[in-house]
């Protein structure tokens, strides 16, 4: 393992991190840019960090309590198995819509996929945007 590389994570991935509390959440939802799909409503903003730092909002509509955070579990995994094609310094706030609920993880990640490459979160292709000129 390359020396400048946390520990857990292979080289030439991106970290990332909780978005964490309603200042945090406020500045994105104010100063980012919305990306919409059938499964969620991104919010990105350019944050300047070296990692990707991501909230997720799920709102009643998605169900009972027991429904919302297993939807929020599955979006938060979704969310890391892209984490090594994407570019550092964003914020991301991943709100989702009731579909995604009803949606097969592998969709979830397709879906989420699409929507990152759109908000340019994503590098296009298989390898992070990092040393790519897009």
């Amino acid at each position: 393992m390359a020396a400048d590389a946390p520990v857990g994570l292979r080289p030439g991935a991106v970290r990332v991190e909780a978005l964490r509390g309603r200042a945090a959440f406020d500045r994105v939802y104010r100063e980012g840019r919305r990306v919409g799909g059938p499964v969620a409503v991104l919010v990105v903003r350019a944050g300047g960090g070296s990692g990707v730092r991501a909230g997720i909002a799920v709102g009643r509509a998605a169900g009972r309590a027991v429904a919302r955070n297993r939807l929020r579990r599955r979006l938060r995994e979704a969310f890391r198995s892209l984490a090594g094609r994407m570019r550092p310094g964003f914020d991301v706030v991943i709100v989702a819509r009731p579909e995604a609920a009803r949606r097969p993880f592998a969709a979830l990640v397709d879906d989420l996929e699409t929507l990152l490459r759109r908000a340019e979160v994503l590098g296009p292709g298989g390898e992070a945007a990092a040393g790519e000129g897009s």
